[in-house]
């Protein structure tokens, strides 16, 4: 993940040429025409917005009260362990 501070009308002049792209989708296309134009070669699918977090476990009983546990990685979901108190 990528945080800056720009100037307000750069962010301005940037939402008026956009379209219907949102800021991260064309900051990152912007990123790899800067790339191309400087001679590196960007792979296609980095062009996109990496995968979120996948669900790795459904719990619930006839829809109601389902909670979703997910995790980066799909099988890297671990419930913490509790401290026995003293």
């Amino acid at each position: 993940m990528l945080t800056f501070w720009s100037d307000v009308e750069l962010v301005r002049d940037m939402d008026r040429v956009r379209g219907r792209k949102d800021r991260s989708q064309f900051i990152r296309e912007a990123i790899v025409e800067k790339l191309d134009s400087l001679g590196v070669r960007v792979p296609k699918d980095l062009i996109y917005a990496p995968g979120r977090a996948k669900i790795v476990q459904i719990v619930g009983d006839n829809n109601r009260h389902i909670t979703l546990r997910a995790a980066e990685e799909s099988g890297t979901y671990r419930a913490k362990k509790r401290r026995k108190k003293k």
